[in-house]
């Protein structure tokens, strides 16, 4: 049974919400690991007193080594979420993205039953889905590399720049990984688009 692939966005949308009890499940029966609740307190003191600090009035530290990461969790203290909470539903959209990503990219069309099989092994790959579970960023980290390799790829400069924006401010090896988008994307470029493309680099850099 082969079905366009944008009819799987539900299968996409019911491995996601399994992603999601999976953490909050282990949120209410357990802790988040030692060194995120280190960076859910500097989301909360950036949030209270605007000090990237570990506690108010001291000198800043450097804790909080996923810069956007932290960010993020204390914008989401405007609406009220407890940090550990915004971590599981930003990862959680993360996870969508990237299955999502997967789907409409590498493939064109896919058995309903494979698709299944896929989504599932993938939400068992233990390096990026277990931290992100248990509060860490891996999982939001790994769609925006995805995000800056895949706008690579398509020679969107525009998405490409703004993308390596957030994921070198994401966590600093971020840069590392960064660098190998710049030759993808530059082979792809004619005359004219390699002139923009020097512009939005030095904007980057």
């Amino acid at each position: 049974m082969n079905i366009k692939l944008d009819n799987h966005i539900y299968l996409n949308l019911f491995v996601t919400l399994i992603f999601l009890i999976i953490s909050l499940n282990y949120l209410y029966n357990a802790y988040p690991a030692e060194d995120a609740l280190i960076l859910y307190r500097y989301s909360n003191n950036f949030y209270n007193f605007f000090e990237i600090v570990f506690n108010k009035g001291d000198r800043p530290v450097e804790g909080a080594t996923d810069f956007l990461w932290m960010i993020s969790i204390a914008i989401l203290k405007f609406l009220k979420f407890d940090p550990a909470v915004s971590a599981i539903l930003i990862n959680s959209i993360s996870f969508f993205l990237i299955i999502n990503i997967i789907s409409r990219k590498l493939f064109k069309n896919i058995n309903l039953i494979y698709q299944l099989i896929f989504t599932f092994l993938f939400l068992n790959i233990g390096s990026i889905i277990n931290p992100s579970i248990m509060g860490f960023s891996t999982i939001t980290f790994f769609a925006l590399g995805s995000l800056v390799f895949l706008y690579a790829i398509e020679k969107k400069i525009y998405l490409w720049t703004i993308f390596s924006i957030l994921f070198c401010l994401f966590r600093p090896e971020a840069v590392i990984f960064f660098i190998f988008s710049i030759p993808i994307i530059y082979i792809k470029l004619n005359n004219i688009e390699i002139k923009k493309f020097y512009t939005f680099l030095i904007i980057l850099i």
